[in-house]
């Protein structure tokens, strides 16, 4: 309390500084000062945090080794080291016009009339001049065939200067916020390789609304925050509950945490849309690294992708082929994508009934990949088996899985799915780059992301197989997602 009070005249000489004093009243400056402060307060509060998780984090992994916990590693890929990744391989998309909104609502699989809302949840007591007080979330959609296939996943963003309702404070702190009659009515993090497909797409579908859409990938970056202290278990008590705030006394100092996790613009951190368990995901300049981000946690995008895995997350066209993935079984439903309750859009027929018929016998799982003679059965899977070497002949020691491989069941030779996605380990080469956090995202084997038969991926028995590169037989372990609903795979019994 003492640095904080002794740094008062140098942030009230700066704001007065860069006000105009003849308009600024001693009572406007008031709110801009307090949420300076609690700026301050939240970023020395995160770091004390994000060091007993840390110690935390280690503690939880030592005790869980040997496969005691079944969910174990998922659990302590949410706990340990905070990092945090541009991804490169996501572009932005920017769309105007007073119809922009009721467009997309008749093309995705979710319902953005949460946009629309006059009331959007509540984020905070006090407005400030970074951060109005309520703060709408991201939506994650997808956009289908009318055949019901999956072409392109969207996250979609309300820019801080639209919600003119939320009433921000201004710069000097005195009153709300104007606005800005150029920002756009949407923006959407979408698949960068794809982008221009998607743009083509939208055109056809235009016709005659008020609506345009354009590339701001250079103007505008996304980035994840992840291994984080959000708890990745629904039936944890949620932050606050378990004394984990930010700010004094143990408590949640909510304007400080809203404040803290925005830049002055009001680009923000939010929760990911589509589980608690994977973090932070946002928007930001891409002239600007964003708040809650330095040299010591940034890593590199392969690091990201490799947590996604663990987690049995697809995310893109490159996880969910392109015109032949099903949304309900690459798990959408379940990540807050699909909507069951809006109107029509494209692809509905398919996905309803297959929704309402709670019939879905394969599903997109997390795997890992050993080579014969290593590890266990599924259990090694989800308690965290011996890491992977050398399975396809290659003269570095790697294991080689083509994607799109076929995997079978080893005593009947059936096929029972297929490899969808593949990560490397840090011996490979996607391995982790940057600061210390990168250390702590080490492991060599090899794990991704597969299409499987429920009866044969939740089958503690079944023994399954894929040929590496060099035509060597890998084992395939998958795991049960911890957030998967516990209906999942009944349809089997």
């Amino acid at each position: 309390m003492k640095a904080l009070t002794a740094s008062l005249p140098r942030i009230a000489r700066r704001t007065v500084v860069s006000q105009n004093s003849s308009s600024v009243s001693p009572w406007n400056m008031y709110p801009l000062l307090l949420s300076r402060f609690a700026a301050v307060g939240a970023a020395s509060s995160r770091r004390d945090h994000d060091t007993a998780v840390s110690a935390a984090g280690e503690t939880f992994g030592a005790g869980s080794a040997g496969g005691a916990d079944p969910k174990a590693e998922e659990r302590e890929a949410s706990r340990s080291n905070p990092m945090a990744a541009r991804l490169r391989s996501r572009g932005v998309i920017r769309f105007d016009g007073r119809d922009a909104i009721n467009f997309l609502q008749g093309l995705l699989t979710n319902d953005v009339t949460s946009f629309l809302q006059q009331n959007p949840p509540l984020a905070s007591p006090l407005p400030t001049p970074n951060q109005p007080a309520s703060v709408r979330p991201p939506v994650y959609s997808a956009l289908l065939s009318p055949q019901g296939r999956f072409l392109f996943d969207l996250f979609l963003y309300r820019p801080p200067h639209q919600d003119a309702v939320s009433s921000r404070l201004d710069s000097s702190g005195g009153g709300p916020d104007t606005g800005h009659p150029d920002a756009p009515e949407l923006l959407a993090d979408v698949d960068a390789a794809n982008l221009d497909d998607l743009l083509a797409h939208l055109k056809k579908h235009k016709l005659r609304a008020n609506v345009s859409f354009a590339d701001v990938s250079s103007d505008m970056a996304v980035w994840a925050h992840f291994h984080s202290r959000l708890s990745s278990d629904p039936a944890l008590p949620d932050e606050a509950a378990a004394g984990e705030g930010v700010g004094w006394g143990g408590r949640v100092d909510q304007v400080g945490e809203l404040t803290a996790e925005a830049t002055m613009e009001g680009w923000r951190w939010h929760r990911d849309p589509r589980q608690p368990g994977l973090g932070l995901r946002g928007l930001f300049p891409a002239s600007e690294i964003p708040p809650l981000v330095d040299s010591q946690i940034e890593v590199g995008e392969e690091s990201y992708r490799r947590f996604r895995y663990m987690m049995g997350v697809a995310e893109g066209c490159a996880e969910m082929p392109r015109g032949e993935a099903l949304p309900l079984e690459c798990n959408l439903a379940a990540l807050h994508a699909v909507s069951f309750t809006k109107g029509c859009y494209v692809g509905q027929e398919l996905t309803a009934r297959t929704h309402h018929r709670g019939v879905v016998r394969k599903r997109l799982m997390p795997v890992r990949f050993l080579k014969e003679g290593e590890g266990g059965g599924q259990g090694a899977a989800e308690g965290g088996g011996k890491a992977s070497e050398e399975a396809g002949g290659k003269s570095d020691g790697r294991v080689t899985v083509p994607e799109g491989a076929e995997i079978v069941e080893m005593s009947s030779g059936k096929a029972v799915g297929r490899v969808n996605a593949v990560q490397y380990g840090s011996d490979g080469s996607g391995s982790a780059a940057g600061g210390n956090a990168g250390s702590a995202d080490t492991p060599s084997e090899v794990v991704g992301l597969a299409l499987l038969r429920l009866a044969h991926g939740l089958n503690p028995g079944s023994q399954l197989a894929v040929k590496g590169e060099s035509g060597a037989a890998l084992k395939v372990l998958p795991s049960r997602p911890y957030w998967w609903p516990m209906e999942w795979g009944s349809e089997e019994k």
